[in-house]
């Protein structure tokens, strides 16, 4: 993508010249070209804008689309806007905003959730996933977002630590948990988390 070529040469400017006509002419998002656009913002010091585009993008993920190459975009934000104390601060800030006047969007809360864990602020991440877990649907799927929302936790052992804490009566957080063991081919760990979840049920 021409777009995405001009913001990895450092032509921030007519990368979102090209990132935004690109949009227009399909018409609604792309969560890849996105994340370039906020970055491209975030360069040439437009950063409403550079929040704006994030956060759309990023309640899109939240809200249960799967995609690997978003999330190494959506890290590469993140890491761009860590870059600069007063940058996270600004996105943290502008998240919570639209946290406080939409208190129960769950997408808005695993996006507060996600930069808290990438600042390391461990315990506002894990009380914002425990009120994503509780705002997601329960479900009897395999796996259900409920589930996939634990699941993804488990590979942060710390921070799934702490959701536990908050939420140890909830089967989904061990079934969750037990499906990342399970993938990982670690039977007796995937087993005890199912058990426990079984006795939750």
């Amino acid at each position: 993508n021409l777009g995405v070529a001009l913001y990895r040469n450092g032509q921030y400017s007519e990368a979102i010249e090209t990132l935004e006509r690109a949009r227009a002419m399909r018409g609604g998002k792309d969560p890849g070209h996105q994340f370039f656009l906020a970055m491209a913002y975030w360069q040439v010091g437009r950063y409403e804008e550079a929040v704006e585009n994030y956060m759309e993008v990023a309640q899109w993920l939240a809200n249960g689309q799967r995609a690997a190459a978003q999330y190494r975009f959506r890290d590469e934000a993140e890491t761009l806007f860590l870059d600069s104390p007063e940058g996270m601060e600004m996105v943290l800030k502008a998240v919570s905003d639209q946290v406080e006047r939409r208190p129960n969007d769950r997408a808005l809360r695993a996006v507060r959730a996600q930069l808290y864990a990438a600042t390391q602020a461990w315990e506002q991440a894990a009380a914002d996933w425990a009120s994503v877990i509780d705002r997601t649907d329960v479900s009897r799927t395999w796996p259900s977002l409920r589930q996939t929302v634990c699941r993804d936790l488990a590979a942060s052992p710390e921070l799934f630590d702490l959701v536990a804490e908050l939420r140890p009566d909830e089967p989904a957080v061990w079934i969750g948990r037990g499906q990342y063991y399970a993938l990982r081919s670690q039977w007796p760990e995937a087993t005890r988390d199912y058990a426990r979840a079984a006795l939750l049920q």
